[in-house]
């Protein structure tokens, strides 16, 4: 049995960019080869990354519950994993006062090392 914590940079330095605070902690707990993954992130991206002009203030906030199952003896090595992620993002417009909210819950499947 483990616990342990990862920190994922991308977030914190793309708000970083922006001039603004940015996170994506993770904490996990793993029996056998089974690891239980607890993720929250927030980014305040750059205005240029909306990527059509006018467009300012893109934001996203996840949260996320995935499992993996690991190949390493502690945890390492190459993992494959799945669960749900809830996203909510906001964006605003130049010619607009107001920013539009919209969330969405999806299944994520990945692997790695």
């Amino acid at each position: 049995m483990a616990l342990g914590v990862n920190l994922d940079l991308f977030p914190t330095i793309a708000s970083a960019v922006a001039g603004k605070a940015g996170y994506a902690p993770q904490v996990w707990l793993g029996i056998g080869h089974v690891r239980v993954r607890f993720v929250g992130a927030h980014m305040k991206l750059p205005d240029g990354l909306a990527f059509q002009k006018g467009f300012v203030r893109p934001t996203v906030t996840a949260l996320a519950l995935v499992f993996d199952y690991t190949f390493g003896p502690h945890f390492d090595g190459w993992w494959v994993g799945s669960g749900f992620e809830l996203w909510q993002r906001s964006i605003g417009h130049e010619s607009v006062s107001r920013d539009v909210h919209f969330e969405s819950l999806v299944a994520t499947l990945g692997a790695g090392r």
